[in-house]
């Protein structure tokens, strides 16, 4: 007999837009849970009790695209279609500064882990470099992409900014950071761009980098996810794809144990992957489970720390809210095994109103 996971969804939680979610994102301790509406609208929820918001962020005049919060959740910044990015205290709902530059709709924004540094990407085709404290742009990265820039990440070591967009490309950026204080080091007058992944051809929408900095996994407008082997994007080839959803992936999140993919698409799907990554190496990715439940076009996807919760949220104005548990199942011990084997969804909870699903 092994442990292993098996999920299900507990909750949902309706109406929490007017007009869709289009951004989600989870706090560190995982006590809170924001939401970015297409009613110009963010809202912060506990997590204990999703049925009710704790503070609504009013101030954006076009829907709400992208969400980065602080470590210490202390500051929340928000992007808009009307091409602002706003600086909100979590706690008092006050918007501290407005940051105006981008000349189209901001899709998505990273904050460095000491808060200091602020990027945005737009629809302008350009990332821009954002002093927190002086709330002035320092720079503008211009040389990356050709079409509107749709995804960013941000390296755990915080050295390396990752791009993805319209135009198939996949670019990383050099970002300087300071040692001794972790803060970023203001930069050169000219971004430093350290390449690029072959172009697919096909729009990136998503991308989530693992931790050990080299695994890159990213999601394309035709449902495709790929899994790009890196090394500060400088050189960089194609591990393999993982083939399941039939329209553009919008949220990819990794397991803390590399063992585990989920993805989450316009299909209206939330599917788990093994990843093939063993103690042994690189293996064959494998399709583990197509969920179903959204009746709308799922917009995002977030994972608790460790793992065992997650959050879906789509244009049906619901968020779903998922447990992992352990089961005891017989193993065939002939058969080789990874460190994690099996999961399993089970549907809880139906939504009664959604309407303006896709």
């Amino acid at each position: 007999m092994s442990l292993v996971s098996s999920w299900s969804t507990k909750c949902e939680y309706e109406d929490v837009h007017r007009n869709g979610i289009t951004d989600m994102v989870l706090s560190e301790s995982g006590k809170h849970l924001y939401t970015a509406g297409g009613d110009c609208v963010v809202t912060r929820w506990e997590t204990k009790n999703l049925h009710t918001a704790i503070a609504d962020y009013l101030g954006h005049e076009l829907p709400v695209l992208c969400l980065a919060l602080s470590v210490t959740e202390d500051v929340l910044f928000t992007g808009s279609e009307d091409r602002t990015i706003r600086c909100w205290n979590v706690a008092t709902v006050a918007c501290l500064q407005t940051y105006k530059g981008h000349e189209l709709p901001v899709m998505a924004l990273a904050l460095s882990r000491c808060r200091s540094t602020l990027w945005s990407a737009s629809c302008d085709a350009t990332i821009r470099e954002w002093d927190v404290v002086k709330g002035e742009c320092r720079r503008v990265l211009s040389d990356g992409h050709t079409k509107r820039i749709e995804c960013l990440t941000l390296s755990r070591s915080g050295d390396v900014l990752i791009s993805g967009g319209f135009d198939g490309q996949i670019v990383g950026w050099k970002v300087e950071v300071d040692d001794s204080t972790e803060e970023t080091v203001p930069p050169q007058a000219t971004g430093v761009r350290l390449g690029s992944t072959p172009a697919y051809e096909v729009a990136v929408i998503s991308i989530e980098l693992h931790s050990n900095g080299h695994d890159l996994y990213v999601g394309y407008k035709d449902g495709l996810i790929r899994q790009w082997e890196v090394s500060k994007c400088a050189k960089s080839k194609c591990v393999q794809d993982f083939k399941g959803h039939t329209r553009m992936v919008t949220g990819l999140r990794i397991s803390a144990d590399s063992t585990r993919l989920h993805s989450v698409s316009l299909d209206k799907t939330f599917c788990i992957w093994d990843t093939g990554l063993t103690d042994e190496g690189q293996g064959q990715c494998t399709l583990l489970q197509t969920c179903y439940g959204h009746m709308g076009q799922i917009t995002e996807l977030v994972l608790n720390n460790e793992g065992r919760v997650a959050y879906t949220c789509a244009h049906d104005r619901s968020i779903r809210e998922w447990f992992a548990e352990l089961k005891m199942v017989q193993i065939d011990e002939k058969k080789p095994q990874r460190r994690a084997s099996a999961i399993k969804f089970r549907k809880l909870a139906v939504a009664a109103d959604l309407s303006d699903g896709k």
